[in-house]
């Protein structure tokens, strides 16, 4: 038995991807009573049968199997939200669902970088980046407080980045003075996402996070930003250009949005799910962009999907065309 508490949109996607038929799922929801002529608040179980996936929503029909007031064999839908806990029987869990659950628990353990962002003009941000995510947590300006203004971006930290998560386990931020890394940045905008992304490639910073999950994704799609404007025969991007170069089995590593491959259109989805295992199945990596990420947020614009390749391909847009 396992239990499971879907904190936002990425988790309900987790939870569609685990559940199967066959599973038994549990949950508290209500239903009409007639001993009561009213709604009654009670825990019940099914086997599931199908699922719907809605995004913010996860929609599981199936038969009845334990509940006080539900007739047994019955069917029966439980919705699966946001902030609602359930629980989850299967008879065998198979070593890709064991690995599902130990990726979906490190993902909520936390990000493995904090990153505050100073501008001269008295505007401060903290960040924190992790796997398939990058969050804007706090924001602090001068001119509300000026005298208190560094006090205000250090509760800000404190307040929001656990350091028995972020990089090491740590007792303090005294104990970890040799982890934080000033840096200038050359943009000075009051665009975070921007002035965050040139932190996160530069080369001190990367060397700081080279063992997280996080810095695998950041470093690959540095390694495409670079090719696209060195050796652009080395890259390609856009469906059906890399549709061909997986024909041709030239991808080395694929770099594709959570807009495809969690898309709310079943069809895309499924497309792109299966893309995916094609290219990991060919010797592959792959690499899934969240759009809460500042990476995920550039390949967005350019259509979502693009690739690495082990070779190059000077001729592909021809051979598509």
């Amino acid at each position: 038995m396992v239990k499971i508490l879907p904190e936002d949109t990425d988790d309900v996607w987790f939870v569609y991807d685990l559940i199967s038929r066959g599973d038994v799922i549990i949950a508290t929801t209500t239903r009409n009573v007639k001993e009561y002529s009213s709604r009654v608040r009670l825990s019940l179980g099914i086997s599931v049968t199908t699922v719907e996936y809605h995004k913010d929503c996860l929609c599981v029909h199936g038969t009845t199997l334990t509940s006080q007031y539900i007739k047994k064999g019955s069917f029966h839908t439980v919705y699966i939200e946001i902030n609602k806990e359930f629980e989850i029987y299967r008879e065998v869990w198979d070593k890709a669902s064991v690995e599902k659950l130990l990726l979906g628990s490190k993902n909520v353990a936390g990000a493995d970088l904090a990153v505050v962002l100073l501008q001269p003009t008295g505007f401060t941000q903290v960040f924190l980046v992790g796997l398939r995510q990058t969050k804007l947590c706090a924001k602090v300006e001068s001119r509300s407080n000026p005298h208190k203004y560094f006090e205000n971006i250090f509760r800000a930290f404190v307040k929001h980045v656990d350091l028995s998560v972020v990089r090491l386990k740590v007792k303090s931020v005294e104990n970890n003075k040799q982890r934080i890394v000033v840096f200038n940045t050359r943009n000075k905008g009051k665009d975070g996402s921007i002035r965050l992304n040139e932190v996160l490639h530069d080369s001190i910073v990367m060397n700081l996070i080279k063992d997280t999950k996080a810095v695998m994704e950041i470093k690959a799609y540095k390694d495409f930003s670079d090719l696209l404007t060195t050796d652009l025969d080395r890259v390609c991007y856009g469906a059906k250009n890399v549709k061909m170069a997986h024909e041709l089995k030239a991808i080395e590593t694929l770099l594709i949005t959570d807009d495809l491959y969690e898309s709310v259109e079943s069809a895309t989805r499924y497309k792109s799910v299966e893309f995916v295992e094609s290219v990991k199945k060919a010797g592959g990596k792959a690499f899934v962009f969240s759009s809460k990420h500042v990476s995920g947020e550039e390949l967005a614009n350019l259509t979502g999907i693009a690739a690495i390749l082990r070779f190059p391909l000077p001729y592909l847009d021809e051979i598509v065309s």
